[in-house]
């Protein structure tokens, strides 16, 4: 399989729709070709987080109605234009970006937030990373510093945030880039590692602002988990796990499109939440 072919799968190979022999064929693909890795990592990370975390809204009636009409219209005018053939690797990169601001909107969006119906998902930092990691694998956002050397990284966090944060040795994974941007007003500060099996996005911030609630926060049931002394871990049906869990006076996170023991495993995040 070449990465043309790869790339006219990555769709049906997210929604788990290949036959057996091309889904064969298309694991031996990604695990040779770092680029094809890559494009599928983006395009399951954007799905994973719209099936988790945005809700679900009815369509009104008088709404679709509309978009009827207005697809009537547009039908009528094409056959007067001549055909436009978007190649999936655009398409799929349109929806990707298209995906993650949509994200990014209904995260900080006054409108949204405000509708009772809607999850209040400002200054969420659980959501935030997900949405991050979509888009930090799908390449629409960079980091700020790129180097493999952990004492790099490290300095570029010096100075910049109050809580203590560190560049984590992650077992066969080599640190790529840093960042550091706010969230609620309050410095995330990111670390981006690279691994045979795919990126590993972690993260850190001030444990205490996300317990008070009011500029950062988690969902209760996650916060529970810490307060227990526990960290916490989350693998949804596409297999990208989100881990959780602090040091000390740190809250510290951890996505990547892999399962559950294999994260766990890259971290050596015990029981307690320490990593060792």
């Amino acid at each position: 399989m070449n990465c043309n072919e790869f790339d006219e799968l990555i769709t049906p190979a997210v929604d788990d729709r290949l036959p057996a022999v091309k889904a064969s064929a298309f694991r031996e693909h990604i695990a040779n070709c770092p680029g094809c890795r890559r494009a599928y990592e983006a395009e399951r990370s954007t799905r994973s987080f719209i099936r988790q975390r945005l809700p679900m809204v009815r369509t009104p009636g008088s709404v679709a109605a509309a978009l009827v009409d207005r697809l009537a219209v547009e039908q009528a005018s094409r056959e007067n234009r001549p055909p436009i053939h978007w190649s999936p690797t655009v398409t799929r990169t349109a929806f990707s970006l298209a995906a993650i601001l949509t994200a990014f909107m209904l995260i900080t969006s006054p409108k949204f937030l405000n509708d009772a119906g809607l999850p209040q998902m400002r200054d969420d930092v659980f959501a935030e990373s997900i949405v991050t990691f979509a888009g930090v694998v799908g390449g629409q956002m960079t980091p700020d510093v790129v180097s493999t050397s952990p004492e790099v990284l490290q300095a570029f966090f010096t100075g910049k945030t109050s809580f203590p944060v560190r560049v984590h040795a992650v077992r066969e994974c080599t640190p790529v880039g840093a960042m550091l941007h706010q969230s609620g007003g309050v410095p995330l500060a990111q670390v981006l590692y690279t691994s045979p099996a795919g990126t590993v996005y972690m993260y850190q911030t001030c444990w205490r602002t996300v317990q008070d609630g009011r500029r950062l926060h988690l969902p209760p049931h996650i916060l529970a988990t810490l307060r227990a002394g526990a960290p916490y871990v989350e693998e949804n049906a596409d297999g990208q796990t989100l881990v959780v869990w602090t040091e000390g006076r740190t809250l510290c996170g951890a996505v990547a499109n892999m399962h559950k023991n294999e994260l766990l495993a890259h971290l050596d995040v015990t029981p307690s939440g320490e990593t060792r």
